[in-house]
């Protein structure tokens, strides 16, 4: 589930600006072995300034992209953004203490296909993947709770 765009706290008073800007990161003077690809571009700058004074800018080189398009951009990348945050957070997709590369896909594969189980899940129940998470560590810990099985020896 995507949030809206004034959930994730970025339409504040919008005042976008787009610029045509010749691009100085792609100029054949400053990456001459690139100049073959024929990367010297304009590019279109959308300034986002905040009403607290806050200031983002977005780069295109599509020079008719309207502020609507960019805002539809601003949502996939929130989704990304999401993506990437739920892998890593509950999947645990970044923790393979593994060297081989057979290791290392496998291990993503699985976590990659454990974070779709639990969206699957969140669609079907509403139970988002941290509630998921959090209501398995909560029910491990209260039935240790109601018979502990390792007791600590006093250090004092």
């Amino acid at each position: 589930m995507t949030l809206s765009y004034s959930e994730r706290g970025e339409q504040r008073g919008i005042q976008s600006k787009p610029k045509h800007w010749r691009n100085p990161l792609y100029s054949t003077r400053n990456y001459p072995g690139y100049s073959y690809l024929g990367l010297v571009s304009d590019i279109q700058v959308f300034k986002i300034v905040a009403p607290d004074g806050d200031i983002d800018y977005w780069a295109t080189n599509d020079l008719k992209m309207s502020e609507l398009q960019r805002l539809q951009w601003a949502e996939f990348e929130w989704s990304i953004e999401e993506y990437h945050r739920g892998l890593k957070q509950c999947c645990g997709v970044e923790k393979a203490q593994v060297r081989s590369s057979r290791s290392q896909r496998n291990h993503i594969g699985l976590a990659i296909r454990a974070f779709l189980r639990l969206e699957m899940h969140w669609f079907n129940t509403g139970i988002s993947c941290y509630e998921s998470k959090l209501s398995i560590v909560r029910e491990a810990v209260r039935s240790y709770l109601a018979a502990p099985w390792l007791s600590l020896s006093p250090t004092a």
